[in-house]
C-alpha cells in the first residue's frame, strides 16, 4: 500500500465515524474505520492511549481487546503509515470518535477480554531512580513459563544492550542479534526490530514495578522480564533488599519468567553477604520465584592484554553464580572496561579495539559452550555519545556501531558469532 499522510487518514476516519455516530448505527458499521485507525495506532501507540483516555473503563477494556486482537492477526504485515505530526494528539480529542468506539465496544459480539495488556508505550521514559516500593508484600502464586523459543535465524544466546540513536535500526538489522534490551519496559518509538530479533523488557527499579508497566512488558510477548538494574548503586536503581523484596510479588503476578536484579560489577554477587546474596536468601525463605540470574561482568586493567585470563575469569564468575543460586544465568552486561582505575578523571577505562576483539574471539565460544548460560548481551550496541575519544575523553571501544550505523572493529568481531 502506498504511504499517505497520517493526519488525512485520521481526519477522514473521524469524519466517517462522526457521521456514523450521529446516525447512531446499531451494528457498529464503523468497524472498517476502526481498522483503518488501527494501522495508524500500530505506528504510534501514544495516539491509541490518548483515545483510550476518552473512554469509560468497560469500553476502554473492550477497545483495547479489539485493537490487540487486530495487531496480533496483522503482526507480519508491513504497515506503511508514518506518524510525524504533533497535531495527531489534538485530533485524538475529537469526541465523535469516542462515541463510535463506545458504540462498537457495546455492540460487538466478541467476548471482552479482561486480561489483555495495553500496547507498548512508544516513548522510552528515563529510568526512575526513586527507591519507593509497592507496599504489598503478599506473595502471589504463579507458575513460571518455559524459556521463550527464539528464532533459529541467529545464535539463540547472542544479544546486545542498546539505547536509541538515529541509526539504531540500521545497526539492529546488521547485528544478527537474537535479542536486545534497553533497561526499560518499552522500546523507543523510533526503534524497529528486524525479523529474528526479540525485545526483552526490564523493570528498572522497585518503584517501576507496577501492574501497568508489567502489562506493557507483557505486550511484547517475549514471556520474560528482567529485574532491577544495579540496585546496589546509588546512581542506578538504588534499592534496598527490603524494597526489592516488597516489589517482587508484583513481578510474580505478571506470570512472566523473572530475571533476578543485576548487581554492578563493583560487588561480588557470589558472596552470600552481597546485595544479591541477601536478596536470594529472602526469595527462598518466602518461597518466591526467580527463574534465572542476571549478571554484569567487566574486566579490569590486568585483563586488557590477556584475553585467555579474561575469559577464564568471566567463566569462573558465571560458574560461581550458577553454583551459588542453582539457576541458569543471563550475562546482560559485559566487555573489557575498568571502573576502578579511570584515567583523565572519567569513570571508564576501555581496552583497545584489538584487545576487545581478541577477548571476544575466546569468550563467545566459551559462553556458547556453557549449558547454564541461557543468553548474553554485550555492552553495548549503540555508540557512546560521551566516551567518544574527543576532548580528552577515552574512546568507548566496546560499542558495536558508530553513530552512522557502521560497524566498529568490535562490532565486526561480534556479528558473525
Amino acid at each position: 500500500m502506498k504511504a499517505i499522510g497520517a493526519i488525512p487518514i485520521v481526519l477522514l476516519a473521524l469524519l466517517r465515524c462522526s457521521a456514523l455516530a450521529r446516525a447512531q448505527t446499531p451494528n457498529c458499521a464503523a468497524e472498517t474505520e476502526l481498522t483503518l485507525l488501527y494501522k495508524v495506532f500500530a505506528q504510534n501507540e501514544n495516539a491509541f492511549n490518548t483515545f483510550l483516555d476518552l473512554l469509560p473503563a468497560p469500553t476502554e477494556a473492550r477497545v483495547k481487546s479489539l485493537y490487540l486482537s487486530w495487531l496480533d492477526n496483522n503482526k507480519n504485515q508491513t504497515i506503511s503509515y508514518e506518524i510525524k505530526s504533533p497535531k495527531l494528539e489534538a485530533v485524538a480529542q475529537a469526541q465523535p470518535f469516542a462515541a463510535v468506539l463506545q458504540s462498537c465496544a457495546n455492540t460487538s459480539t466478541t467476548t471482552p477480554s479482561t486480561t489483555t495488556s495495553a500496547p507498548p508505550t512508544t516513548t522510552s521514559a528515563p529510568p526512575s531512580t526513586t527507591s519507593a516500593a509497592p507496599t504489598s508484600t503478599k506473595s502471589v502464586a504463579t507458575t513460571p513459563g518455559p524459556p521463550t523459543t527464539l528464532s533459529a535465524q541467529f545464535n539463540p544466546k547472542k544479544g546486545a544492550s542498546m539505547v536509541y540513536f538515529s541509526n539504531v535500526n540500521t545497526a539492529l538489522k546488521d547485528a544478527r542479534l537474537s535479542w536486545t534490551y534497553n533497561w526499560w519496559y518499552s522500546m523507543h518509538s523510533g526503534t524497529t526490530l528486524p525479523s529474528g530479533t526479540q525485545f526483552v523488557p526490564m523493570i528498572y527499579a522497585a518503584s517501576d514495578a507496577t501492574t501497568a508497566n508489567l502489562n506493557t512488558a507483557k505486550s511484547y510477548k517475549t514471556g520474560i522480564v528482567l529485574g532491577f538494574n544495579e540496585p546496589n548503586e546509588a546512581n542506578q536503581a538504588d534499592n534496598t533488599v527490603a524494597q526489592a523484596i516488597a516489589a517482587w510479588p508484583t513481578l510474580m503476578a505478571s506470570g512472566l519468567r523473572l530475571g533476578s536484579p543485576a548487581l554492578s560489577a563493583s560487588e561480588n554477587g557470589t558472596d552470600p553477604n552481597s546485595w544479591i546474596g541477601q536478596f536470594m536468601q529472602q526469595i527462598n525463605q518466602k518461597a518466591y520465584h526467580v527463574d534465572f540470574m542476571t549478571v554484569h561482568w567487566y574486566g579490569n586493567l590486568s585483563y586488557f592484554g590477556d584475553p585467555t585470563a579474561a575469559t577464564a575469569s568471566l567463566q569462573a564468575y558465571l560458574q560461581g553464580y550458577y553454583n551459588s543460586y542453582q539457576r541458569n544465568v543471563w550475562l546482560t552486561e559485559w566487555c573489557l572496561a575498568d571502573f576502578g582505575n579511570a584515567t583523565n578523571n572519567y569513570a571508564f577505562t576501555f581496552a583497545t579495539y584489538n584487545q576487545q576483539v581478541a577477548f571476544l574471539q575466546q569468550a563467545v565460544p566459551m559462553l556458547n559452550s556453557l549449558s547454564f548460560v541461557e543468553r548474553y548481551a554485550w555492552y553495548f550496541l549503540s555508540p557512546d555519545q560521551t566516551y567518544d575519544g574527543q576532548n580528552g575523553l577515552p574512546l568507548d571501544t566496546a560499542s558495536l556501531y558508530t553513530s552512522s550505523g557502521s560497524e566498529t572493529p568490535t562490532g565486526a568481531a561480534y556479528r558473525p558469532n
